[in-house]
């Protein structure tokens, strides 16, 4: 596992100490609430742990910086979860930089307009280790967050100073129709926040065929009345992509120098008299574009892209020419973007290069993935990104989400307790408590079943040519074979056992690959 002395201390007080009052203070730390919801324990944790992670990041001089991952028993859809939580933490500081009067422009014994209503500040206290504005009226002191100051305005000094029961009713005047955002990041003030200050971006890579499903629950999961994809996205905020590629270019070679390979493949395919004539045009369009303008814009890329799309079939050389040497849309990394998160562990290894570019750039990487290994080839993927000695990335930061760390919680949460991600909490609660038992019984007739199939597969999969053969017995033969050996047990003798009872259920042995 990565080392970072803050994770592993947090990741340790978690479990071994008192879990529900290091809930509270994280919560006192972060945005980890939404609405009347809050995220489950192991996504509050894990977003807490991501944004220390963030955090090691501005302070460290180390520029050799490794990615976080995370490792969920089912990770249904934390990566989304991860980024609402991180934007809306980011969101708090677009917030809290934005216009406004800063704290030195204050001045005290001056009077000024909040919510409305006139006041004279009287300075700056301390309030629960939180700075915080005092200011005098009428018949009262009020204290307010600082926060307040993107409302606070100057005004005519001449002005009298209201009474506490218009401060009251200025204030709830304010608080009603407010964005879901303005009621996220300030529950109990009546400000209205500018969502064009918000310009923090996170980069969610959902791996392919998870586009969709991403975008519903977005589009669908309400938050103050407001769906998560307007809530979170007013400035495009949120970046969703299948893969990595179209971030390829920025990290692995010169744009410059990746269309210039471009250009001189189509140069090939135009002097090829075997492709098609309509092809041709085509291509000498795209590539007198691309020279004019210098770039590949985005009628470009949609040109080319219905090319290879109307024509592949055709000629396929020109999908090979999208695959290989097409560097995409000429354009910048998005402008504030705060971090990456990656939902498919197989782009780590797909594109290593590109989220070292990131890490270079000060963007930290988060990854998403299963515990579950589903192939015992997955055990050599594993083996290959995080061995301890050869691995792609064998220093990155790692969380596993196991029994002992999920039951630590668990234990403290409530039954009946309902979150924004609960289908990711019931899924670990149900990996945490789940038994597994495997009974092994010994064949009556002493022959091992197991160990001859088992020989029966090495020699079916070692034998050279036979392809065919291979091919039906492993996908009709292998799986009836087991079927067969893990099927009740009958005495032949007596097949239904004594007093016309079938005999107890009794099951044969796990497939090799899981025992």
């Amino acid at each position: 596992m990565g080392s970072s002395n803050g994770i592993h201390k947090y990741q340790h007080q978690t479990i071994e100490s008192g879990v529900e009052s290091f809930m509270q203070d994280i919560n006192s730390q972060y945005y980890l609430k939404l609405d009347e919801k809050s995220f489950s324990p192991v996504i509050q944790i894990s977003a807490f742990l991501v944004l220390k992670y963030l955090g090691n990041f501005t302070k460290t001089e180390d520029k050799k910086l490794h990615p976080f991952l995370f490792s969920f028993p089912d990770k249904k859809s934390a990566s989304v979860w991860l980024e609402i939580c991180l934007l809306t933490n980011f969101f708090d500081e677009d917030y809290y930089k934005s216009e406004g009067l800063s704290v030195n422009e204050l001045e005290v014994g001056r009077k000024y307009q909040v919510y409305s209503s006139i006041g004279e500040f009287r300075g700056i206290i301390k309030d629960k280790n939180e700075e915080k504005f005092k200011f005098k009226i009428k018949d009262s002191e009020i204290i307010f967050k600082k926060s307040i100051r993107s409302i606070i305005k100057n005004v005519n000094q001449s002005r009298q100073l209201n009474k506490y029961e218009h401060f009251y009713r200025s204030r709830k005047k304010a608080r009603q129709n407010r964005t879901a955002i303005s009621k996220i990041l300030e529950p109990n003030e009546g400000i209205i926040i500018n969502d064009q200050v918000l310009t923090s971006k996170v980069l969610l890579v959902a791996g392919r065929g998870n586009i969709t499903s991403i975008k519903n629950l977005i589009n669908t999961c309400i938050i103050y009345d407001e769906p998560i994809s307007k809530v979170f996205a007013p400035n495009n905020n949120i970046i969703l992509k299948p893969d990595l590629k179209d971030y390829k270019v920025f990290f692995e070679q010169n744009k410059n120098e990746q269309i210039n390979i471009f250009l001189d493949w189509i140069g090939r395919l135009l002097e090829d008299s075997k492709v098609d004539d309509k092809i041709l045009e085509l291509l000498l369009e795209i590539k007198s574009n691309i020279e004019q303008d210098e770039a590949i814009t985005s009628e470009i890329d949609d040109s080319f892209k219905c090319i290879v799309e109307e024509y592949a079939d055709t000629e396929p050389r020109l999908q090979k020419l999208m695959d290989d040497y097409y560097p995409g849309i000429s354009s910048e990394l998005p402008e504030d973007l705060k971090a990456v998160i990656i939902n498919d562990i197989n782009q780590i290894e797909d594109y290593p290069n590109t989220i070292k570019g990131f890490l270079d750039k000060q963007i930290p990487v988060i990854v998403v993935t299963n515990r579950m290994i589903e192939k015992s080839s997955d055990l050599l993927f594993f083996k290959r990104l995080f061995d301890s000695e050869n691995g792609i990335w064998k220093d990155a930061y790692r969380i596993n989400w196991n029994r002992s760390k999920l039951n630590s919680l668990i234990n403290v949460t409530s039954p009946d307790s309902c979150f924004m991600d609960n289908p990711l909490w019931k899924s670990c609660q149900r990996y945490a408590r789940q038994i597994i038992k495997i009974d092994i019984f010994q064949e009556p007739d002493g022959y091992n079943r197991d160990e001859k199939i088992w020989q029966l597969v090495q020699k079916i999969k070692n034998l050279q040519g036979f392809e065919y053969l291979k091919t039906s017995f492993f996908q009709y033969l292998n799986p009836l074979l087991y079927a067969f050996k893990n099927s009740h047990f009958i005495d032949v003798d007596d097949p239904v056992g004594e007093n016309g009872a079938y005999p107890p259920t009794k099951s044969g042995s796990i497939h090799p690959l899981l025992s």
